[in-house]
């Protein structure tokens, strides 16, 4: 159990948001094995909360990239529109 506690640790420093969403998803199926419900609900929060910040994280690149698609569509409109006059 200490391995997976020291990945954890690791993924989150590392923001592998992915593969620490992974781990606690684990850690969270072993504490429930072990009938440690309290553990297991924490280790749950934690592993909803990693998941809105990947989320969050996704919708920034995508902003990120739509933006530049935008503004390389509108220096080839005008580019176009410059040529034809």
């Amino acid at each position: 159990m200490s391995y997976l506690l020291i990945s954890e640790a690791d993924f989150k420093r590392l923001e592998m948001y992915q593969s620490l969403q992974d781990v606690q998803y684990l850690i969270s199926v072993v504490y429930h094995n072990m009938g440690r419900v309290k553990e297991r609900d924490e280790m749950a929060e934690r592993y909803m909360e990693n998941q809105a910040k990947q989320k969050e994280l996704e919708a920034i690149v995508v902003e990120d990239e739509l933006q530049q698609i935008f503004q390389v569509i509108s220096l080839a409109g005008a580019a176009i529109a410059d040529q034809t006059v």
